[in-house]
């Protein structure tokens, strides 16, 4: 048990937070634990309820200046079928294990000559990185494709 333990959630929330003692923060991490106090809370990419029969997408730079192709209207529950769909279509490779966060997804592909980042997060939506200038153009093939249904 911790000692110090924050006042109960709202009664909507999953999970409340353990307040270590200054000795825990040496010896232990904190983690989220269930409203019943017994396992850890497993946290789960957001989704979002809209339609995707036509989602929308825009290019636009990231703070590193790499070339992006968002659309936000896509939900997490969706990314397996897009990146299925855009890897079938340019005969893209997996260049790293899939990366799953509690509200983001990260996958790396390549085409043998360039690397992009194939991603999802619950503030973007599904967005595709030219980790190069040289993946530019594979990009912006992505974005047409995507755009066209």
């Amino acid at each position: 048990a911790c000692k110090n333990e924050a006042p109960p959630p709202p009664p909507r929330s999953v999970a409340r937070w353990c307040i270590p003692s200054p000795l825990q923060l040496k010896s232990t991490p904190v983690l989220p634990i269930s409203k019943h106090g017994r396992h850890p809370v497993v946290q789960k990419p957001v989704v979002r309820s809209r339609d995707m029969t036509k989602p929308t997408g825009e290019y636009h730079r990231d703070a590193s200046d790499r070339l992006c192709f968002e659309m936000f209207d896509v939900d997490a529950i969706d990314y397996p079928k897009l990146v299925a769909r855009i890897v079938a279509q340019f005969d893209l490779k997996s260049s790293s294990e899939l990366v799953v966060g509690p509200d983001q997804l990260i996958g790396v592909h390549t085409n043998g000559q360039c690397s992009i980042g194939l991603d999802w997060d619950s503030w973007s939506g599904f967005f595709v990185t030219a980790h190069a200038p040289e993946a530019e153009p594979l990009v912006k093939s992505i974005g047409a494709f995507l755009s066209d249904g």
